[in-house]
């Protein structure tokens, strides 16, 4: 038992009172206010490692950095893009589907990957 639990009550866990809480309203309030977002620490964290990452000579450093932007892209894409869902097509054998996917890309990929396939 209990020395402050009135009479004789078993008191489990924290009582309501003990610890004050922010209230999910409160939270998403206190975030809208907030002139930077955590997502826009992110975006400009990964921004300024990858610029850093370029303007520095080839070598084991520029990796590192590159790698860390890529890290923090990780965090980030969720954020960004949706999950795409797994969907079954199916055509008819006299009008089969066709379709054509086309990605935009920077010229620095493009740039990229033509360095890639030589």
């Amino acid at each position: 038992m209990s020395e402050n639990a009135p009479n004789d009550e078993k008191v489990r866990g924290r009582r309501r009172d003990e610890y004050k809480t922010r209230s999910t309203k409160e939270r998403t309030r206190a975030l809208a206010q907030a002139e930077v977002k955590p997502l826009d620490v992110l975006m400009l964290t990964m921004a300024k490692r990858w610029k850093t990452a370029q303007a520095m000579p080839e070598g084991e450093e520029r990796a590192k950095m590159e790698q860390e932007a890529c890290v923090v892209a990780e965090k980030v894409a969720p954020y960004l893009h949706p999950k795409l869902q797994a969907t079954t097509i199916k055509g008819d054998a006299d009008q089969p589907l066709s379709f054509t996917v086309s990605l935009p890309a920077s010229e620095a990929l493009r740039a990229m990957i033509r360095g890639a396939d030589k």
